[in-house]
């Protein structure tokens, strides 16, 4: 079975004021996602030409995503165990969705702010619709929690 999560993008922390929304269909939990979150902002910021991260951009930003995670898939052990079935292409463990999917067990709300800024993430449970509930908390914080 797969955790599955959404990572919507927007400018404030409110999971319905998304912008551009994300599906994965693997490794939701915040070691996984969380932390595949912020690994994706050290790269953008490390490939930016003249600091231009468009941090502050929830579209592009997303788009950048889900390039970076396609292409971390496609050289995945996984990919490599498929003869044939290797292109980065061949894969539908991220995809642009319209909504929240009512099989989520997390939503990561990214805020976009400054473009020299890492954008704040935040996490939701779900209930057991699917859906967002509760108070969204820090990455950092649920990072913490699923370590002890």
């Amino acid at each position: 079975m797969s955790t599955r999560c959404a990572i919507a993008f927007g400018h404030t922390k409110n999971h319905q004021d998304k912008l551009a929304l994300v599906y994965r269909h693997s490794d939701g939990y915040p070691n996984g996602a969380g932390a595949d979150l912020l690994k994706f902002f050290q790269d953008v910021k490390a490939c930016a030409k003249h600091g231009d991260t468009r941090f502050d951009d929830p579209t592009y930003l997303a788009a950048k995503f889900i390039i970076w995670l396609t292409l971390k898939y496609a050289n995945s052990e996984w990919h490599k165990r498929y003869p044939g079935e290797d292109h980065p292409l061949n894969q539908l463990g991220v995809g642009v969705i319209l909504d929240y999917p009512g099989d989520l067990e997390y939503v990561y709300v990214v805020v976009c702010g400054k473009r020299e800024n890492d954008p704040e993430v935040y996490v939701h449970n779900t209930d057991s619709e699917g859906s967002p509930s509760g108070e969204a908390i820090p990455l950092k914080q649920a990072l913490e929690e699923s370590m002890r």
